[in-house]
């Protein structure tokens, strides 16, 4: 079931609080440097997030990110374009819309389909994410063969049509057929010593192996599922251990790219490393709590592939000493390196659920004791594109064609030059337009910097050769006029007549 999250602190391991603003990522002289920064808090509130936010899921494909509010019993919809925190909608309860205790939400991208558990009805709502995306279409109902007790989290498997649901009070799954209407249970998987275990609390797709990864939180293994043919046979359990999973394993996200899922151990606050390569078993790593780590109480966790990078929220709140961090992992290389903290004075209380936005370099972390989120947003070091060397070259008096330097960066940089090095008559925008009409003649050497806050700064230098002003064409004279009249004593222009 879902315990309330401050009576849960008697169950964290002891750890220490990170004090920081600003975590910034490792750094390769082959590479811009990188942070990451709470670039906003989406309030509480009627029309914006719910009491108990819970977990959030990101439609990528139509803009949006869905949150699911535990208390409030309502979804509410986030335009993840633009800054991406804007509250568009607020999807409300009822017996045909949004249970009660709503909790774990997955896209369905293939049908354009939203998929939220009802935690305490042990139901699911579908949402149609087409047009506004509020359209609730259908309820799926609670039952021995369909969405068991204490509905949990969801993970979709778009390349089988299938979704998975974890159900923490009846031990089971359930899988849903996302085909056609995508509301059928088509089967459950049970409770058992080699199956599902005791409280399955986290799930995760592996589309490249065809498995899924269900964490089973009171026994501290991991279930494995084959999701080819039928999608309902658990063909693995990774068991407990120092080296294996730990304690109060609860969040999974697999990374697809380097082949590893991460799971979440709550209790001891760690992260295991799982191999999903050839049976998808091997634990590679336990990434372990501490003030530069894993926080206390890790519970959610996502993964972005386009940054390379896996967030775990760290949930911590009311334990003594704790405090609410994300912990950002670098998931190339080894996999295991954690390379910042985010810390409890950005995130916000009680972070619990968190969701990779990779379109737009962002994180949502569903604060669920505060009932906010916080958006998360990838900041790098400029890198300025164009070439170095020389740039159009103009002319004394002429004005000079508008240049534009780029860069690379987010935020996006702002530019600079001594304006004594510049031809003048030349400058430089902030922007980097380099515009005006060059007043002197020579071979001009300046650098460029490019600057957004994130260090370093790029320089570059760039060479500009002006032409004196070109020499004026004479304009020709105009021609003699020819004359009209005759020499003297005659009126027509000839010659005078001699007779003899």
């Amino acid at each position: 079931m879902k315990v309330s999250q401050k009576t849960r602190g008697a169950q964290i391991v002891a750890g220490v609080s990170v004090i920081a603003l600003i975590a910034f990522g490792a750094v390769s002289s082959a590479q811009a440097a990188s942070r990451t920064v709470v670039a906003g808090v989406i309030a509480h509130g009627a029309t914006s997030i719910g009491s108990g936010s819970s977990f959030i899921a990101v439609d990528s494909a139509h803009g949006r990110a869905y949150v699911t509010n535990y208390l409030s019993n309502t979804v509410s919809v986030i335009d993840t374009r633009g800054a991406g925190r804007a509250v568009v909608a607020v999807i409300p309860s009822g017996a045909t819309s949004i249970g009660t205790s709503p909790t774990g939400v997955a896209i369905d991208s293939v049908h354009n389909r939203a998929y939220v558990s009802n935690y305490t009805d042990g139901t699911v709502s579908v949402i149609d994410t087409t047009g506004n995306g509020t359209s609730v279409t259908a309820v799926i109902a609670h039952g021995p063969t369909s969405i068991g007790a204490g509905a949990d989290a969801i993970a979709v498997d778009v390349a089988h049509s299938r979704a998975y649901v974890t159900n923490n009070v009846d031990g089971t799954v359930s899988v849903i057929d996302t085909s056609g209407a995508g509301t059928a249970v088509t089967a459950v998987i049970p409770h058992a010593a080699n199956g599902i275990g005791s409280f399955p609390a986290g799930v995760a797709i592996d589309s490249v192996h065809s498995r899924a990864y269900v964490t089973n939180n009171l026994d501290g293994t991991v279930s494995v599922i084959d999701t080819s043919g039928a999608g309902a046979s658990v063909i693995n359990v990774i068991p407990a251990g120092a080296q294996s999973i730990g304690r109060g394993p609860w969040g999974v996200a697999v990374d697809e790219s380097h082949n590893r899922a991460y799971v979440a151990n709550n209790v001891d606050g760690t992260v295991s490393v799982i191999d999903t390569a050839s049976s998808g078993t091997t634990v590679l790593k336990v990434i372990p709590n501490g003030p530069a780590s894993i926080g206390y109480d890790p519970t959610g966790i996502a993964v972005d592939p386009v940054l390379n990078r896996a967030y775990v929220t760290n949930f911590g709140f009311g334990v003594s000493g704790g405090a609410s961090t994300v912990s950002v992992i670098d998931t190339s290389g080894a996999g295991t390196s954690v390379t910042s903290v985010i810390p409890h004075v950005s995130s916000g209380d009680g972070a619990w659920g968190v969701a990779a936005d990779p379109t737009n370099g962002r994180a949502y972390v569903a604060n669920h004791e505060a009932g906010t989120v916080s958006v998360l947003q990838n900041e790098t070091s400029p890198t300025i594109t164009t070439p170095a060397g020389p740039l159009p070259s103009g002319s004394v008096g002429i004005a000079y064609v508008g240049v534009t330097i780029a860069a690379s960066g987010t935020p996006t940089p702002s530019f600079s030059a001594p304006a004594t090095d510049l031809p003048p008559g030349l400058v430089l925008s902030s922007s980097g337009v380099l515009s005006g009409t060059p007043q002197k003649a020579g071979h001009f050497t300046f650098t460029v910097s490019a600057d957004n806050t994130v260090d370093p700064a790029a320089t570059c230098r760039f060479t500009i050769d002006v032409a004196e002003a070109p020499t004026p064409t004479p304009t020709p004279s105009p021609p003699s006029p020819i004359p009209t009249g005759g020499p003297a004593g005659t009126s027509d222009g000839h010659l005078p007549r001699v007779d003899g």
